[in-house]
C-alpha cells in the first residue's frame, strides 16, 4: 500500500528525518538551554556536596553518625514530598524551582559558619533536603511536561546531562578548593554561589503551557497505590541504594584507605554516563524503557563489586565507568516510565514521589550501610548492596508481570522506530 495513502511514513529514511526533526524541534530551542543551565548550576551545588561526609570526618564523627546526619536531609524532604507534588500541579514548577534553589543557598552558607558537629549541622542539612526537594521535583516535573512522549526517554537522557556534568566537575573543584587555604568553607562559599546562579536563571524560566493546574490529578498516596505504578517505586528504592553507596560512602572509603582521589571516581562516572546519552540515549525508546532497566541495574551493580574488591586507583576508574554507565541508563528510563504512566496533571506528584522515594532510601540505608562497614569493612559492604540491588532487579520484574496490565490512558512501553543517533 502507498504510504501517502495509508498516511503513515513508511519509508525508514523518512520516517528517520520526522524523528531527527521532533528531538530538535523539542531540545534545540531557548526554554531547554535555559532550563538546562538552571539545573546544572544547581546540580554543581549537590555536587560540591559529595564532600560533606568528609567535612563531617574531619570533625570526628564516625561512619555511623556520618550515615545517619547524611540521611537526616531525607527526613526533611519526605515529610514535605506530598505538599510538594501538590503544590507543583497546583500552582506550576516555576516558583518552587526559584524558592528551592534560595533554600539549598541558605543551607549551604550555613554549613560555612559551622565549626562543631550538634544541632546547627542537623538543622542546616534539613535545610539542604527541603531545598534540593523543592527545585529538583519541579526541574523534572518541568521538562517532562515540555517533551514528546515519543521520545520522553531521550529528552530526560539528554537534560540528565545538567546533573552529570557536575559530577565530574564538583568534586574535583571541590578537592582543589579544599587543597588551598579556603578548605571546606571554600567548598560551601562556591556551592552557595551555583545555588543563586541556578535562582537567577530560573527567574526566566516560563511556565509551561502543557500544565494543567485546574486538573491536578489523585494525590500523592492514591498515585503511591496505583498498581501500574506500584513496581516503578519499587525499583526507584533499588536504584537508590546503589546510588546512597556510591554518593555517600565512596569519599569515606578513600578518606579511610589513604589512597585514590574522590574526584576520579566521579569524573569516570559522569564522563561514562554523558558520552552514553549524547551517542546511545535513543536506545531506551526504540527498544522500550522497561527492557532497559535491567542492563542499567547490572552494570551498576557490577561496578560496586569493582570498586569493594579493586585497589585504587583503577577500582576507583573502573567502578565509575560501570556505575556511571548503569546511571546514565537506568535513571532517565525510570523518569520516563514513570511520568508515562501518569496524567498530565500529575507529574509533579510523579516526580515527587520518585525522589521522596529516592530521599526514603537514602535517610533509611545510609545507617544501615555506615554500619555494616563498621561491622564488616567496605569490600563487603559494596558487594552486598551490590547483591541486593540485583534481587532487587528480579522482584521488580515479577512484580511487572504480575500488578501491570495496561489500563486506559496508559501505553505499552513497545519500540518507537526509528530513533536517530544522537
Amino acid at each position: 500500500m502507498d504510504g501517502g495513502e495509508s498516511g503513515a511514513v513508511t519509508d525508514p529514511t523518512l520516517a528517520f528525518v520526522e524523528s531527527s526533526a521532533v528531538v530538535r524541534r523539542s531540545l534545540l530551542t531557548k526554554w531547554f538551554a535555559l532550563v538546562f543551565l538552571a539545573s546544572l548550576a544547581a546540580e554543581l551545588t549537590n555536587s560540591l556536596l559529595v564532600h560533606f561526609p568528609g567535612f563531617l570526618q574531619s570533625m570526628g564523627a564516625t561512619e555511623l553518625r556520618i550515615g545517619t546526619i547524611v540521611g537526616v536531609s531525607g527526613a526533611a524532604s519526605i515529610v514535605v514530598r506530598p505538599w510538594i507534588g501538590r503544590v507543583i500541579d497546583r500552582r506550576g514548577r516555576r516558583r518552587m524551582i526559584r524558592l528551592g534553589c534560595l533554600v539549598l543557598a541558605a543551607s549551604t552558607l550555613s554549613y560555612a559558619f559551622i565549626e562543631s558537629i550538634g544541632i546547627p549541622v542537623v538543622g542546616a542539612r534539613l535545610l539542604q533536603g527541603l531545598g534540593q526537594a523543592m527545585a529538583m521535583t519541579a526541574f523534572w516535573a518541568y521538562i517532562a511536561d515540555r517533551l514528546p512522549e515519543a521520545h520522553r526517554s531521550q529528552g530526560i537522557a539528554l537534560f540528565g546531562i545538567s546533573g552529570l556534568a557536575p559530577l565530574g566537575i564538583g568534586p574535583a573543584l571541590g578537592d582543589q578548593i579544599l587543597a588551598s587555604r579556603f578548605g571546606y568553607q571554600g567548598v560551601f562559599l562556591a556551592a552557595t554561589a551555583f545555588s543563586l546562579v541556578s535562582f537567577l536563571l530560573a527567574m526566566r524560566l516560563e511556565e509551561p503551557e502543557s500544565d494543567d493546574h485546574e486538573n491536578a490529578g489523585a494525590g500523592f498516596f492514591p498515585m503511591l497505590r496505583r498498581p501500574s505504578l506500584r513496581p516503578v517505586w519499587f525499583v526507584i528504592l533499588v536504584l537508590a541504594l546503589g546510588f546512597t553507596a556510591a554518593f555517600v560512602f565512596v569519599t569515606t572509603y578513600v578518606t579511610a584507605i589513604g589512597a585514590g582521589r574522590v574526584g576520579t571516581f566521579f569524573a569516570a562516572y559522569a564522563v561514562t554516563a554523558i558520552v552514553w546519552r549524547l551517542t546511545l540515549s535513543w536506545v531506551p525508546d526504540r527498544v522500550g524503557p522497561v527492557r532497559m532497566i535491567a542492563p542499567g541495574l547490572i552494570l551498576y551493580a557490577a561496578g560496586l563489586i569493582v570498586i569493594g574488591l579493586i585497589a585504587p586507583p583503577w577500582g576507583l576508574i573502573g567502578g565509575g565507568v560501570l556505575t556511571g554507565l548503569g546511571h546514565g541508563i537506568s535513571f532517565p528510563v525510570v523518569v520516563a516510565v514513570a511520568t508515562s504512566r501518569a496524567a498530565p496533571g500529575e507529574r509533579g506528584t510523579a516526580i515527587a514521589i520518585f525522589t521522596a522515594l529516592f530521599d526514603l532510601c537514602l535517610f533509611g540505608a545510609a545507617p544501615v550501610i555506615g554500619w555494616i562497614i563498621e561491622q564488616f569493612g567496605y569490600a563487603t559492604t559494596f558487594v552486598t548492596v551490590a547483591l541486593a540491588v540485583l534481587a532487587g532487579m528480579v522482584i521488580f520484574y515479577v512484580a511487572e508481570r504480575r500488578w501491570v496490565k495496561l489500563e486506559e490512558g496508559i501505553r505499552a512501553e513497545s519500540a518507537t522506530v526509528p530513533i536517530p543517533h544522537v
